[in-house]
């Protein structure tokens, strides 16, 4: 390209963009993260799979949990900006995979 590489924080914009659209086709309202988790608020209609989601809370307790019927607590070390869009990233992919229709 003529300009040059993007910048990081275009990338990371784009990035927070993409994500953004793929919380949207899920029926996800709300997704916030911090260093130690965050919080996914999940629309009345959404497209995750309930069994694939209690079967990820019973695997593991330890990092994921509900708040009230549309919250799930995500616990991870997230404590890189990096790391923590990966993070999204992966798990949104996992959220895609096991979508219901």
């Amino acid at each position: 390209d003529r300009f040059g590489l993007l910048p990081d924080p275009a990338r990371t914009l784009l990035d927070i963009a993409r994500l953004r659209q793929q919380a949207q086709k899920l029926g996800i309202r709300k997704l916030e993260g911090n260093e130690k988790g965050g919080v996914i608020e999940f629309a009345e209609k959404n497209h995750v799979n309930p069994a694939w989601l209690i079967g990820l809370l019973q695997k593991q307790p330890q990092h994921y949990r509900l708040d009230g019927p549309t919250r799930l607590k995500f616990i991870q070390d997230l404590s890189e900006r990096k790391t923590r869009i990966e993070w999204v990233r992966q798990f949104m992919r996992e959220l895609e995979e096991n979508a219901i229709a």
